[in-house]
């Protein structure tokens, strides 16, 4: 047979009288039943897959340069029910400034990156993080001397993470009368390895997350979700007083090579959501999409 393009009959070389493919216009045939005999070959770069060739034009389509920004909304209980948002944007700046302008900023430069969530980036293994929150009601370690900190710091955090009933209320991140604007969800990011105790102690209000998963898929609310409940049951690893650091460590080490192939799963079950799912475009109950993006308007 002949080339499966150009002017000549790819099953019997003939040049006149020819008909071009009416898919992709770019095989010629001299008859329909050479064009049906030669179907099988060309079937597989034939461009008639409208659909498919005008998905990059498709306001859901997913663009390598688009950022995905995740809303963190505060006030939610033990950090695995804070109500998420996605936002969508066209570039990194548009992004940061869309989350300087939320949270107060006057100066983009001003604003803080935080980018130390080692469970996220040593275990779960994503390739970046940066979690951006509001500067008026947060204000992180060091900010006593660092022997005060080190003191201070467990005894607040075991208020906050205690399971005692009587300092239920702070630990599920609620105030007296049921509500607060601390973020369960960004004080369990913070969590230390060594020692599970949490930098983001007094993390408060909506924040703000853009990061990578492993593979550099943008990371999405059902990604934070799964991070939550990964913190969350790392968390009860601490609180057993017959695990040791060695046996600990090997739990983690497990659970992250569980996750690196998508079958980690966390003790509670994952309320029905992906937990692996980096399509920013997939919808969730309750955590709706926002499209910034000029031009495009993803409903």
């Amino acid at each position: 047979m002949s080339s499966t393009t150009g002017r000549a009959c790819p099953i019997c070389g003939k040049t006149e009288s020819l008909k071009h493919c009416a898919s992709c216009k770019r095989v010629s045939y001299c008859s329909r039943e050479h064009q049906r005999q030669h179907w099988k070959v060309h079937r597989a770069e034939c461009t008639h897959r409208p659909k498919q060739s005008s998905d990059k034009s498709s306001p859901s389509a997913i663009d390598n340069n688009m950022v995905v920004v995740v809303e963190i909304k505060s006030g939610q209980g033990d950090g695995l029910a804070n109500p998420m948002v996605k936002h969508l944007f066209d570039s990194l700046i548009e992004a940061k400034s869309y989350i300087q302008e939320r949270l107060g900023y006057a100066r983009l430069e001003d604003m803080k990156e935080f980018t130390e969530m080692p469970f996220l980036t040593e275990f779960m293994k994503f390739s970046s993080a940066s979690l951006y929150v509001d500067p008026r009601c947060n204000a992180f370690p060091p900010l006593v001397g660092e022997l005060i900190r080190q003191r201070l710091q467990p005894l607040l955090q075991a208020q906050i993470f205690s399971l005692y009933e009587e300092v239920n209320s702070r630990y599920y991140c609620y105030g007296p009368e049921g509500a607060s604007d601390m973020n369960a969800m960004v004080i369990f990011f913070g969590c230390n390895i060594d020692d599970g105790l949490t930098r983001f102690l007094n993390a408060r209000g909506d924040a703000f997350f853009i990061g990578a998963t492993a593979e550099h898929q943008p990371v999405t609310s059902n990604i934070l979700y799964g991070a939550a409940h990964f913190l969350r049951d790392a968390m009860t690893c601490y609180s057993d007083d017959e695990m040791t650091e060695e046996k600990r460590n090997e739990t983690f080490a497990m659970w992250s090579s569980q996750y690196s192939r998508g079958a980690w799963q966390p003790a509670s079950g994952n309320g029905g959501v992906d937990l692996y799912d980096t399509n920013p475009f997939h919808r969730v109950v309750g955590w709706p999409i926002v499209d910034h993006r000029s031009g495009k308007n993803f409903q």
